[in-house]
């Protein structure tokens, strides 16, 4: 129960990988490397779970702040705001 009383649906974080997956089309938002939920023979594909907003950061756990990304991307990321990682990311590509 929440604190007003109510009853809060609890969602299984399980679930919600699923649903990353599901929304993504199986591949990484940044590199569209073919991501894996489940078992995946090269660690670097396996699906992460990835906080826009990092919550060191102050961002949440709410569905608008994460998206699906490959285990590569989200350590090199860290805790760099998006849009300067991809900007960094695609000035190491013309090198």
């Amino acid at each position: 129960m929440n604190p007003n009383g109510y009853k809060t649906r609890r969602i299984t974080y399980k679930k919600v990988r699923k649903e990353l997956y599901a929304m993504s089309g199986g591949r990484c938002p940044v590199c569209g490397r073919r991501i894996q939920n489940k078992n995946p023979s090269d660690k670097a594909s396996y699906m992460t779970v990835d906080h826009i907003i990092p919550k060191s950061k102050g961002g949440t756990r709410k569905y608008y702040n994460i998206r699906p990304m490959c285990e590569r991307c989200n350590r090199l990321r860290g805790t760099i705001d998006t849009r300067y990682y991809l900007d960094y990311k695609s000035k190491i590509k013309r090198i």
